[in-house]
């Protein structure tokens, strides 16, 4: 009797973590299947827009395109490595990483900082109105000095 009742509780315990494996792996196959649509949703979405970056002439948008699908496969089948691997690419991209650099329209002079730019603000002293009663003489409007600004960069 002892044996048969060793081998029912066996058997109890067994079918209570059989079932609690299937609920886990029924609701895992739910988050899967979003994965795997959410992958597809971006996946068409990164298409787009390399076609767009293609018809543009853009190459480094079509590479950074293409680079999105590639990582969004590693994801979505990777396993942990693979979400290891999207997220470093995430911070990456969100830091700006892959990011094109747009200095070349920029003068050369601007990353100088002892270069001081000409720019075209005309700086003008104050006139006071003659209307207004004065304590301290001011410069007429005849006087006024007419200075070119200097912008910094």
């Amino acid at each position: 009797m002892t044996i048969l009742k060793a081998l029912s509780l066996y058997l109890f315990a067994l079918e209570t973590i059989t079932r609690a494996r299937k609920d886990i792996l029924a609701e895992s196959n739910k988050y899967s299947k979003f994965g795997r649509i959410s992958f597809r949703v971006s996946a068409l979405i990164s298409i787009y827009q390399g076609y767009k970056a293609f018809k543009a002439g853009d190459d480094q948008g079509v590479i950074k395109a293409g680079a999105d699908v590639i990582v969004g496969i590693i994801a979505t089948w990777g396993g942990p490595v693979g979400w290891a691997i999207s997220g470093i690419y995430m911070f990456l991209d969100l830091a700006g990483a892959f990011d094109p650099r747009y200095t070349k329209c920029v003068s050369p002079y601007a990353n100088n900082p002892h270069v001081h730019l000409r720019d075209k603000t005309y700086v003008k002293h104050p006139v006071m109105p003659t209307y207004l009663p004065r304590r301290i003489p001011s410069a007429s409007a005849s006087n006024a000095v007419f200075r070119q600004g200097y912008k910094r960069y």
